[in-house]
């Protein structure tokens, strides 16, 4: 009996040392505590290219710039149909928005900006090519 007592200590002990061994590392910090937000990928890789768009709309005095207009991204029309979306972002003071680096292929682009009483939004499709900045201008009113 007393050979028995010892093992289940030595057990018990080898179960809380293994648990707090887990703990512990688990609790590592990440090096990168500014991570890129709203980007598949950071650079070029193969396969991938670059998509930003930049929204304009009509005043006066011909096209200008629409910040915070919401731009949508969608995989397909099915997923535009049915709102699921890949990314969702406001443009800035340029009237851009940099989706970063995609997959190469075809996307789908939802565009909307509510001005006073008025929503004007526009759906496009976009094709971004491999190893490319693909730039597309959209006139949304």
């Amino acid at each position: 009996m007393p050979f028995q007592s010892v093992i289940r200590k030595v057990n018990i002990w080898g179960l809380v040392f293994a648990i707090v061994t887990v703990l512990i590392m688990g609790c590592k910090s990440s090096k990168n505590d500014n991570p890129v937000p709203n980007n598949l990928n950071t650079t070029y890789t193969p396969g991938t290219g670059r998509l930003i768009t930049r929204i304009f709309g009509r005043n006066g005095n011909g096209n200008s710039a629409v910040r915070d207009a919401t731009v949508t991204l969608y995989m397909s029309n099915t997923d535009l149909q049915n709102d699921y979306f890949l990314y969702e972002l406001l443009t800035n003071g340029s009237g851009e928005a940099d989706f970063g680096f995609l997959n190469a292929g075809n996307y789908y682009l939802y565009v909307s900006k509510r001005l006073n009483d008025s929503l004007y939004s526009r759906i496009d499709v976009v094709q971004v090519q491999e190893a490319k900045d693909n730039i597309r201008n959209i006139n949304l009113y």
